[in-house]
């Protein structure tokens, strides 16, 4: 199963061990879900889909959001969202259609008429 992330975080090095070497695989153990994006521009939004996003709605508190952004040669702004889903001012809703999903869509061949 997949965590829907990039990092997961215990918060000691007991949990983390006992997580790994597969002694404890209780998903109560992780302290952090952690999705990590890089951006050129330290405004550059962040889209979550699929895994990121359900398992956003799924570990609430614990998931976090972690954005990078380079600044110089040697230096990086790091932004952290805790819970980002439930941050409403943070949130730009968009709709994405597939039509590829829908019963209803209608499909043509369309040729070059040669």
């Amino acid at each position: 199963e997949s965590f829907g992330c990039d990092i997961v975080s215990f918060d000691t090095e007991i949990k983390r061990d006992n997580f790994k070497n597969n002694k404890d695989r209780n998903w109560d153990q992780i302290d952090r879900f952690i999705e990590v994006k890089g951006r050129k521009h330290n405004s550059g939004e962040i889209e979550l889909r699929g895994n990121e996003k359900n398992a956003a709605f799924r570990y609430n508190e614990k998931y976090f959001l972690y954005r990078l952004h380079k600044v110089s040669d040697d230096n990086y702004i790091l932004s952290i969202l805790k819970n980002p889903l439930a941050d409403i001012n943070a949130i730009e809703k968009s709709v994405y259609v597939n039509l590829d999903k829908s019963a209803k869509k209608e499909v043509y061949e369309v040729s070059g008429g040669k």
